[in-house]
């Protein structure tokens, strides 16, 4: 995902040592006060940053963070990768004209997903080839 931010040109960071799991599968597991613990640590580093939005290409993380967070004081604007890659088809488009989408894609464990969008969404890819 990170060499398609960047291929992008998109200002991103990624939190690495400070990133916790965001509590879905404790939630699901019954586990609400380790749920809720969890909410308020990741609710308190990401104030700690100044950002648009998050991006996420796991489900499990997208779910909290929309439904969950905003109800304990973490408002954040949440995307799924898919819908973030919808809303820059253009620049998708010419990513997958050079492959480079394709081949990072492909390694992906959302790799199913992404692609069956993006082959639900984009012409086959020899029809762009002398399109102005």
């Amino acid at each position: 995902m990170a060499r398609i931010l960047n291929a992008l040109k998109i200002d991103f960071a990624i939190l690495s040592p400070e990133e916790r799991c965001l509590g879905d599968c404790e939630w699901l597991a019954g586990e609400h006060g380790l749920f809720e613990m969890l909410i308020e640590r990741n609710i308190a580093t990401l104030r700690k940053y100044r950002f648009r939005e998050i991006i996420t290409t796991d489900p499990h993380a997208y779910r909290p963070l929309r439904n969950v967070y905003p109800s304990m004081g973490g408002s954040f604007v949440v995307k799924p990768v898919v819908q973030f890659l919808a809303e820059r088809l253009g620049q998708v488009k010419n990513l997958l004209e050079s492959k480079m989408l394709w081949a990072s894609a492909q390694r992906r464990s959302d790799a199913p997903s992404l692609l069956l969008f993006l082959r639900s969404r984009l012409p086959p890819r020899g029809s762009w080839v002398n399109q102005p």
